[in-house]
């Protein structure tokens, strides 16, 4: 009996037909038995150790088989779909199954082969944790020189001679350097001592400096407080007689303001007067041109429904027949005499009548009391 692989289950829910679900499964199951075998060697591969070359060689050969026979279930899977494309919209199942089934093989043995992958490159991983572990170490180590930017040094692979020697460079140029900040240190300390003794030095002088401008300061205050005293009194007497000739310039001005004002009213009174004669005067005419215009309107209004009344009543008198011609027909139409009828389905068709004759009646009324 035939194993059950994932691509027969998978095969027999599609609804496929069955000889062409045989087709798939019999060309691509030998595939998936050849990686369940690899599957059990894979994991009886064990590497621990980087000297275990053969097992890590193995492990390629393995992936490089697994390889070869994806891509010859590639080569069946691309086969089977070049002839499929040539059939009809029925086939187009067969195209989509044998392309999934291609992608399962795809996907299993590359699965199978990253894990060999994997165990062929243990030796490389190993290494590259040792450098990543060392570029740690040697990063901590220049952690104590902050003036060295490492950002463009290789310290995975530089020589370890070559990274002691970068060190012990490191190391002299901060002793140097600590030993040239120690001799600033003791240079600024002299500085500040000498600029402290030249400080008092200043500081005594000026407080000397300070005594002498005091004293001449208060002889030039009493100078000053004469002066000013002196000037005090002449600016007084000049106030007071600048005050006086404006009182007498402000009296003068409100004086000639004052006529200006009695001048400017009594012109401003006149020309009202003379502005309310004239508005008075407009007014008037006014009055008279509106009052003509509205006796001029309403005679007109008084021609046009004179001549709109008769113009109706000559209208109505020549509709008069036709009004009682119109009645009459609307009468004979609603009171139209209706056959005597048996059955319900002829009695429900001449209430429809009725109804249709009545509602002919009143439009016939309404148009006579709208039109005529």
């Amino acid at each position: 009996m035939e194993e059950t692989t994932e691509l027969t289950v998978f095969v027999e829910q599609s609804g496929i037909e069955k000889s062409k679900g045989n087709a798939i499964t019999e060309s691509l199951n030998v595939f998936f038995a050849k990686a369940k075998e690899w599957d059990s060697t894979i994991q009886s591969i064990v590497i621990n150790d980087v000297s275990e070359v053969g097992k890590m060689k193995m492990a390629r050969e393995g992936r490089l088989t697994l390889k070869t026979l994806r891509l010859d279930s590639d080569k069946v899977v691309k086969a089977k779909r070049d002839e499929i494309k040539y059939r009809m919209a029925n086939d187009l199942l067969e195209d989509k199954l044998w392309l999934k089934a291609g992608q399962m093989v795809e996907a299993v043995y590359k699965n199978l082969e990253t894990k060999l992958e994997e165990k062929e490159k243990f030796a490389e991983r190993k290494e590259n944790e040792r450098l990543e572990n060392l570029k740690a170490e040697r990063l901590t180590k220049l952690a104590e020189y902050p003036e060295f930017d490492p950002i463009y040094t290789d310290l995975k692979n530089m020589p370890e001679d070559s990274f002691n020697q970068l060190i012990s460079g490191l190391q002299t140029a901060k002793e140097k350097r600590i030993e040239e900040e120690k001799a600033i240190e003791a240079a600024r300390i002299k500085k500040e001592k000498e600029d402290a003794a030249e400080r008092e030095r200043i500081m005594v002088e000026n407080e000397r400096l300070k005594k002498e401008s005091e004293k001449k300061e208060a002889a030039l205050k009493a100078e000053r407080e004469k002066v000013e005293a002196e000037r005090n009194a002449a600016a007084l007497k000049a106030a007071k007689e600048k005050a006086a000739i404006e009182e007498k310039a402000r009296k003068e001005k409100e004086a000639a303001e004052l006529k200006a004002k009695k001048e400017r009213e009594a012109a401003a009174e006149k020309l009202r007067i003379e502005k309310e004669k004239s508005d008075k005067l407009k007014a008037e005419l006014r009055e008279k041109e509106l009052a003509a215009e509205r006796e001029k309107q309403a005679e007109l209004k008084r021609i046009a429904d004179q001549k709109k009344a008769e113009a109706l009543a000559a209208k109505k008198a020549a509709a008069a027949p036709d009004k009682a011609k119109l009645e009459t027909l609307a009468t004979s139409i609603s009171s139209f005499p209706m056959p005597d009828v048996k059955t319900e389905e002829s009695k429900v068709i001449i209430a429809d009548v009725e109804k249709l004759l009545n509602k002919v009646a009143v439009f016939i009324r309404e148009k006579i009391e709208k039109n005529l």
